[in-house]
Formats: C-alpha cells, structure tokens, sequence
C-alpha cells in the first residue's frame, strides 16, 4: 500500500488496513505521517473445509430494478475431529454436515 502526500510516500504491509491517519505540517514545511490504528487483513476463509463451497456473488435487484451487489454466504457449522490422535476444529457447511451424520462422507 503506498500513500502519497506532497510527493512522500509511506509503505505499508499488504496484509494490514489501515484505520486512521493523521497527516501533521511541521514549521518547517515538512510533511510528516502518523498512522493511528492499523487492522490485521482478513478473517479466515468462510469456506467448506470439505467440498470447498464457498461465498457467491452476485446482485440483488429490486422491483424499479436498482442493482445492489450482494454476496451469499455458505451455513458453516464448526466440528471437531479427531485425526491422528489429535483433535481438529474444521468448517462443514450443512450438506457436507448431513453426509457425514448419514456416513456417506469419511474423514
């Protein structure tokens, strides 16, 4: 990410977003930038650990037909299994989930 403010740039980490800034002229005509608050990027991925399914995007459109985007999250559930001797948190959506109850699915 690169600011830019009378011709200084500033870079910063792609995987944070930054929250606020505050731009300060010093007496000398130096410019000087301060990031306040930065946000770590992302929460994990809302995804099926099993079948992959993931969000949809698309558009809702209402009756004067004005189009909004819009996205669709799968229904996760979190599932512990045990693997190797361990136990493991995994995201099932719910048809995967519905498999797994009936046996259909070994994991």
């Amino acid at each position: 990410l690169h600011l830019r403010k009378n011709n200084r740039r500033i870079v910063i980490d792609k995987g944070k977003k930054i929250m606020a800034i505050k731009w300060i002229t010093s007496l000398d005509n130096s410019v000087n930038c301060y990031i306040l608050r930065l946000q770590k990027g992302g929460n994990m991925a809302r995804r099926c650990d099993i079948c992959g399914k993931g969000p949809q995007f698309g558009a809702q459109i209402s009756h004067s037909h004005r189009v909004t985007k819009r996205v669709r999250y799968p229904n996760l559930h979190v599932i512990k299994i045990k693997e190797n001797g361990r136990t493991k948190k995994i995201k099932v959506c719910s048809k995967c989930l519905k498999k797994l109850d009936k046996g259909l699915i070994k994991v």
